[in-house]
């Protein structure tokens, strides 16, 4: 039995290659833990844009059927009803995949990351602010709240010294 005064050497030599060898191994499984963990992260990054470049190429033919939709409504078009029919059910198969319309008002402030502006012209020398939206020809669309397509919109330029620069309106 030792006392509080005596004072140890230090661990005897094969507890102390014991522990360097438990914070070596426990250092190499951390390091292959962060590595893996990384490897996963670009994964699904990964994913997540192939995701996004597949929903974007189906929401082009999903755009031409409700062109088509639009255009013979009421017209009793040979093959209308079926081509509806499958309008409806992608639509709703978009939307359990959390893809939603990006809603855009005539009048609405552009903002660069809801709206693409089409067929750009030079922007008149006297503009201030921010042009508003005119029309929309190309719907923008959401994935999970966030952005996947934005709207292509045509826009009224505001000139300087007009009172309704920069606000919403036409």
């Amino acid at each position: 039995m030792t006392d509080d005064k005596t004072v140890r050497a230090g661990p005897p030599a094969g507890e102390e290659m014991y522990a360097e060898e438990i914070l070596s191994t426990t250092l190499m499984l951390r390091d292959m833990f962060l590595s893996y963990k990384n490897e996963v992260r670009k994964e699904r990054i990964s994913l997540g844009t192939r995701l996004d470049r597949i929903l974007l190429d189906i929401l082009e033919t999903y755009d031409g059927l409700a062109g088509y939709v639009r255009q013979y409504e009421g017209h009793n078009a040979e093959g209308y009803e079926r081509v509806r029919t499958i309008y409806i059910d992608l639509q709703q198969k978009l939307e359990r995949a959390g893809v939603t319309p990006l809603r855009v008002e005539d009048g609405e402030l552009f903002d660069e990351a809801r709206h693409e502006i089409v067929n750009l012209s030079t922007r008149p020398r006297d503009w201030e602010g921010r042009p508003s939206i005119a029309r929309v020809t190309t719907p923008g669309y959401f994935l999970n709240n966030k952005v996947l397509r934005r709207a292509g919109v045509e826009v009224n330029w505001v000139p300087k010294g007009n009172p309704r620069a920069g606000s919403p309106g036409r």
